[in-house]
């Protein structure tokens, strides 16, 4: 079964694509659900010390996402390219450490009103929680893309319906209980086919200028793979920038238009619920979509993330008052943005796995610096020994010009394009090669049962192949007498009576 969920999941054609997600769910390892919980933690480190949080007036998202993102860094700058399961093994430990050292101290703080252990614990979370998404982030690398996309949409599709039941509870002690195990959770899912800093699925994959360019004359090597390396640096950075953008444009109109800013925490939670719901329903709406064609298109997610945001901000400037319906429609553009670029990352560090910390790195990067500043507005404006007024119109129609500036600029469609069309080469070369490996196989097998000599089977995989008796003779080095000679043997040990029928015998194999 997990061959033909392989050799299917590097099929580009439809009716190849409908039939992988059939096989896919029945192959489904329940432990890639784990990076769910891993999001849902990340998502939900708030749900303990609201009430602490209130009276102690901490920048909770300042101390969480901006340790995280300088954490992301070290992990992209330090660990050299290739496959280091050391510097994996070290990484997983020192997670681990940090976030239940953080989660101790963050307790203990929420408990004794401690002034100093719950911004300690707030640091070492935020650490421990970027290197448990960044790994979480290399596994889904090390298989390819379609199952990756698949298992994205399942997990966040789990973390958005544990969202909505943590986002109601009002129980102190079982919020601390969630606290402890969602964490604990993902871990023991992330070690599942993890052995001395390896993935059990870890494969070596080509770069894309094996699948992309001709081969190269020695004298021009180093001035191609200086041009492609800029390339791929380029393109990282306008993803990251571009990232970047995005989260802080909604996280920062959640903050401080719509949603975050009600004071009334009924409504809060009911506001809060209700976003969720929007999330869990686009995320089902995916799950369907690719159960019926057995792919993401990440094209149309794109358009749709981007006229989903857009869209509510300017309905918000039109009606101020449809804040509700506001923030549904942009929650649901966020969503699929989240899965966007969650994928076009994993891709990336796919294709380059010699170079994945870096990608997988500076994507965190991105993604937490821009929650830790815009979740943290609403703190630092409250902080100010001066007050500043600000005009939300103004505020939203410069976050609608800034992201026409990302979709026009940073992240176009035509980056998004290529993106998808280098993976589309990739699938297309292993199909290729899986179906070239498939036919070796078939001859072997046939060869064998039927008593074939080591010539005979030669001869055997060149009929399979549809070759003429003159084309054999000449690949083999032997006159047409003896390929024929060879070929009446075959005919006869396998009982075909034509070149047509042993094509098929071989298939049937």
């Amino acid at each position: 079964m997990a061959k033909t969920s392989a050799a299917l999941a590097t099929s580009t054609s439809p009716a190849a694509n409908n039939q992988f997600s059939h096989v896919a769910f029945k192959s489904f390892d329940w432990s890639y659900l784990g990076f769910g919980l891993c999001r849902l933690w990340i998502v939900q480190w708030k749900v303990l010390p609201l009430v602490a949080f209130a009276f102690k007036g901490i920048g909770g998202d300042f101390l969480f996402f901006l340790p995280a993102a300088l954490a992301c860094f070290f992990a992209a700058t330090l660990i050299p390219a290739g496959n280091h399961p050391r510097a994996r093994t070290l990484l997983f430990i020192s997670s681990v450490v940090a976030t239940f050292a953080g989660i101790a101290l963050f307790t203990l703080g929420s408990i004794t009103n401690a002034s100093i252990t719950l911004p300690l614990g707030l640091v070492f979370m935020g650490i421990g929680a970027a290197l448990l998404q960044t790994l979480w982030g290399d596994k889904y690398a090390s298989i390819d893309s379609k199952h990756a996309d698949l298992y994205t949409v399942c997990s966040m599709l789990v973390a958005s319906l544990l969202q909505t039941c943590m986002t109601i509870i009002d129980s102190t002690s079982a919020a601390m209980v969630l606290f402890f195990l969602v964490p604990l959770g993902s871990y023991i899912l992330l070690l599942r086919g993890f052995s001395a800093g390896r993935w059990q699925t870890e494969v070596n994959e080509s770069s894309e200028s094996d699948i992309d360019h001709e081969p190269i004359s020695e004298p021009a090597k180093s001035v191609h793979d200086s041009v492609n390396s800029t390339s791929n640096q380029l393109g990282l950075g306008r993803l990251c920038l571009s990232i970047a953008a995005f989260v802080f444009v909604y996280n920062l109109a959640s903050s401080l238009l719509f949603g975050v800013s009600r004071v009334d925490t009924e409504e809060f939670t009911f506001d809060g619920v209700i976003r969720t719901v929007a999330s869990v329903f686009v995320l089902v709406l995916l799950l369907a979509l690719f159960l019926k064609r057995g792919n993401i298109k990440l094209l149309t997610l794109y358009r749709a993330a981007f006229l989903m945001l857009i869209g509510a901000l300017v309905v918000w400037l039109v009606d101020p008052l449809a804040t509700r319906f506001v923030a549904i429609v942009a929650a649901m553009g966020y969503k699929l943005f989240d899965v966007l670029f969650w994928c076009l990352l994993v891709r990336r560090a796919h294709e380059h796995r010699s170079s994945a910390w870096r990608v997988l790195g500076f994507g965190m990067v991105a993604n937490m610096i821009a929650m830790g500043l815009a979740l943290g507005a609403r703190w630092f404006l409250s902080v100010l020994p001066f007050a500043i007024d600000i005009d939300s119109t103004v505020l939203c129609a410069l976050l609608v010009v800034v992201l026409a500036a990302i979709a026009m600029l940073l992240l176009p469609e035509s980056l998004v394009q290529r993106f998808t069309d280098r993976d589309s080469k990739t699938l297309k070369k292993k199909a290729a090669e899986g179906e070239a490996a498939s036919l070796e196989d078939r001859v072997s097998e046939v060869a064998q049962s039927h008593g074939l000599t080591s010539r005979e089977e030669e001869v055997l995989r060149f009929l399979a192949q549809g070759r003429t008796q003159a084309v054999i003779a000449e690949k083999l080095h032997i006159s047409v007498g003896t390929a024929h000679s060879h070929i009446v043997h075959v005919y006869q040990k396998t009982g075909v009576h034509s070149q047509q029928e042993l094509i098929d015998l071989v298939e049937r194999a």
